[in-house]
């Protein structure tokens, strides 16, 4: 029987794109093109199983299926596809921690349990945050050193408006607002910057698109903020006007957009503001820690113990303090503060801490440490 010359084509295109489609990706990986990176996972990737001669053979399918999987070719191509399909035609997106709301804004699932009512705090927790900030206000406050609390807002906070109809605000208070009253009624210096933002989102635009994080024009707004509440006890700190910084663009792929595997039309510029003209001085010795210097002994000494939306205001803050210390890290050090002697310490989390921070990281000992405190507060 003879097969028409069309039929015949179709078969053989039919074998050519099916040996392609077989072998690309392995040109590809003998090639490195299109391959995913160790960031773009936040993981390491599978190293290459090694051959011996003697050994456990047994683990050698296993090891390569993991190899291969991380290291095919145009690998990293076909996620970007799959996430710019998943977002941009059908709106949906590829990962549980990424909700795709509105013109392109991206938002991170954390906390939105709390802005939907849905995470409320148990009494033992809420009573558990109350006590571990009363205690770090009273351990300070027993050294003459003045205590402030800041919690950065989400984005959702700030811009609900951007958010998947399917998204709405619960009726009862959110663990932001639960804790806040509760601070203040115990006159903690909670410094609450979600009004002045609703104010400023007016005239600009405030959080990345694509990231969780907010701007530089936001952390200006969190800068005076709180250089507002400190002049109270410290007057001679004063917030320089805007125009003593200027705005630095960075190009920046959004964290939520790299979790989803999105670069095309995601990019974004990170937004910071640097002072036009500064005699501060930086050193960083971790990455942990940045500690910043100014020639100025009427200005006051401050640690920091902060997250990454802190990055946006160190450059600001660094202005107006003679030493200041940025710890990244939420946990209490009494050795720390004995060592720097600060005038002024601020404890600065992200609202969606307040939903997947356990609280007993905050301090090491739950202030029972106040025993080796005191004793090296009280060396000559």
């Amino acid at each position: 029987m003879r097969f028409p010359r069309s039929q015949t084509f179709l078969d053989g295109m039919t074998v050519i794109i099916f040996a392609v489609a077989v072998l690309t990706p392995l040109a590809g990986m003998c090639a490195h093109l299109g391959q995913l990176r160790e960031q773009d996972e936040n993981r390491h990737l599978a190293p290459a199983p090694e051959l011996r001669l003697a050994g456990a053979w047994s683990a050698f399918p296993s090891a390569f299926t993991a190899y291969f999987d991380d290291h095919f070719g145009f690998r990293r191509t076909l996620v970007e596809a799959h996430a710019w399909t998943m977002a941009a035609v059908w709106g949906e997106s590829s990962s549980p921690n990424v909700v795709i709301g509105k013109k392109g804004w991206l938002f991170f699932a954390e906390g939105l349990r709390s802005y939907q009512g849905l995470a409320p705090f148990a009494p033992i927790e809420l009573g558990e945050w109350i006590s571990e900030l009363c205690n770090m206000r009273d351990w300070l406050a027993s050294r003459g050193i003045k205590f402030y609390v800041l919690f950065p807002p989400d984005k959702h906070t700030i811009y609900p408006e951007y958010l998947p109809a399917s998204i709405k605000r619960g009726p009862s208070p959110t663990r932001l607002d639960v804790l806040t009253a509760a601070l203040r009624r115990r006159q903690v210096d909670v410094v609450d910057i979600r009004q002045p933002l609703l104010q400023a989102k007016g005239s600009e635009i405030l959080y990345h698109r694509t990231d969780t994080h907010w701007n530089g024009h936001a952390g200006f707004v969190a800068y005076q903020a709180l250089l507002a509440e400190m002049s109270r006890s410290f007057p001679q700190l004063q917030s320089f006007p805007r125009s003593h910084f200027t705005l630095s663009p960075v190009s920046h792929t959004g964290d939520l957009a790299a979790v989803l595997g999105l670069t095309y039309d995601y990019d974004e510029k990170m937004l910071f503001l640097r002072p036009s003209s500064s005699t501060v001085h930086i050193t960083s010795p971790s990455n942990k820690v940045v500690i910043t210097e100014r020639n100025d002994p009427r200005l006051p000494h401050m640690v920091m113990l902060r997250d990454s939306f802190a990055n946006f205001v160190v450059d600001l803050l660094s202005e107006n303090f003679r030493r200041a210390v940025y710890v990244w890290d939420y946990r209490f050090d009494p050795a720390l503060i004995t060592q720097e002697q600060p005038d002024l310490v601020v404890f600065e989390m992200v609202e969606r801490g307040l939903e997947t921070t356990s609280n007993n990281s905050l301090l090491l000992k739950d202030l029972a440490l106040d025993g080796d405190a005191n004793a090296q507060a009280n060396r000559p």
